[in-house]
């Protein structure tokens, strides 16, 4: 299933909780409510679940989407971090609200492990994964930016990689077989299976704001203020996907794998909230 849980209208108090879950035939499912609202949490999955983090609350669905709650994070979801690495689902907590990097990991059965904290006093992460490591890169520090990259092994050891060749709070991200990518924007880092960075072609627009997900054998990128999109295959080589049909606004991006969906969003001027779902395939198995 591709996934997309709550939302609000820009009022976190009316924040949703609920989930929809669109299958490989993109039969539309909706899932049991989120166990807490979700306005600006953040999601990840292992071998078993997808995992919402709504400020320390988790809600886990497994494949047949039937709903647990495993135990709350040990931070919070706001501004945090989140990716599979191994067995686990892993989130790492923002300097906000105190939760001081705080790191939770839940494997396949939900038990909760925690990992070292991260202790770079950073918010606004981004989180990525590459066969035998999640990396947690850029973010916000007081009123400046980041390149710092930290990396969580299978055993949830945690650490460094090499820094971003931009600040960005935050980057954005999404995995191509055993390449992690993040951007901001503009430039684009590569993160192989032994950690090794490469700095890929720019963008020739600017990506600002969007979002990414995969499609096949395809990252995608998607800004719905402008329509744009790119996509980049395993070689890292880059294609034009046709534009986006209307102009979204704080657009949402998942994938059940076979699909790249986006969805929601909002008009030019912010006055109007959609639920329109935009779907592209590599028409590849």
């Amino acid at each position: 299933y591709a996934l997309f849980a709550g939302g609000s209208n820009f009022n976190i108090s009316n924040a949703s909780y609920i989930v929809d879950a669109y299958n490989t035939s993109l039969t539309r499912t909706i899932a049991s409510d989120l166990l807490g609202s979700n306005a600006q949490g953040n999601a990840t999955h292992n071998e078993s679940y997808a995992l919402i983090g709504t400020s320390a609350i988790v809600t886990a669905y497994n494949s047949t989407l039937t709903r647990a709650q495993p135990d709350d994070l040990n931070g919070g979801a706001h501004q945090s971090a989140s990716a599979p690495v191994g067995q686990y689902a892993l989130f790492v907590s923002s300097m906000a609200n105190n939760n001081n990097g705080a790191a939770t990991a839940y494997d396949g059965s939900l038990t909760k492990t925690t990992p070292d904290s991260d202790s770079t006093y950073r918010f606004n992460t981004a989180g990525g994964t590459v066969n035998s490591y999640a990396l947690i890169a850029g973010g916000g520090v007081g009123i400046s930016q980041t390149p710092d990259v930290i990396t969580y092994d299978t055993s949830l050891t945690k650490g460094i990689a090499e820094s971003l060749s931009f600040n960005a709070s935050p980057p954005i991200t999404t995995t191509i077989g055993s390449t992690a990518i993040f951007t901001n924007g503009t430039v684009i880092n590569s993160y192989n299976e032994t950690l090794s960075k490469t700095i890929v072609d720019s963008f020739p627009q600017s990506m600002s704001g969007s979002v990414a997900t995969v499609c096949g054998q395809y990252a995608v990128f998607c800004r719905g203020s402008n329509q744009t999109m790119y996509a980049l295959n395993g070689t890292l080589t880059r294609s034009t996907p046709p534009a986006l049909p209307a102009v979204r606004n704080g657009i949402s991006a998942s994938s059940n794998n076979k699909y790249a969906l986006f969805a929601g969003g909002r008009s030019t001027d912010n006055r109007t909230f959609f639920a329109n779902v935009y779907v592209y395939t590599d028409n590849g198995d």
